[in-house]
């Protein structure tokens, strides 16, 4: 699916997605994604049953973040316990679990909105 380019500044953002692959800025990654608005990391193996650290991205206690966790094609397919973990460890910000269509799509929403939101996106299989 292709998805319209919302922000006009330098972020990175979602430009398409499909079986296996992103589309960030225009360009193809087939790996899991941790992105931010000026961050990403290309993860290739991932376990599902442990946590990501956003820290990495940018993550901080002092401002107002939202987590998106874009889980695969659906909701049913991930594990319930590692979604009790992301909540856990990130008991301090709203975190919104989707599949990962949807995920890359409020990403673009928030990024456009100037918000403070780190997204990670695992890969339809």
């Amino acid at each position: 699916m292709n998805i319209e380019q919302l922000p006009t500044d330098n972020s990175y953002i979602v430009t398409g997605y499909g079986e296996g692959f992103f589309v960030i800025n225009q360009k193809k990654i087939c790996t899991h994604i941790l992105m931010s608005r000026d961050k990403i990391f290309q993860i290739a193996e991932i376990d599902k049953k442990k946590t990501l650290s956003i820290e990495d991205v940018g993550y901080s206690k002092n401002n107002d973040w939202i987590l998106l966790i874009g889980v695969g094609a659906t909701y049913l397919d991930f594990p319930k316990k590692t979604i009790e973990l992301y909540k856990r460890k990130y008991d301090d910000i709203p975190i919104e679990i989707m599949d990962t269509g949807a995920a890359c799509r409020t990403y673009n929403i928030l990024i456009s909105e100037n918000r403070n939101v780190i997204a990670i996106l695992y890969k339809y299989e």
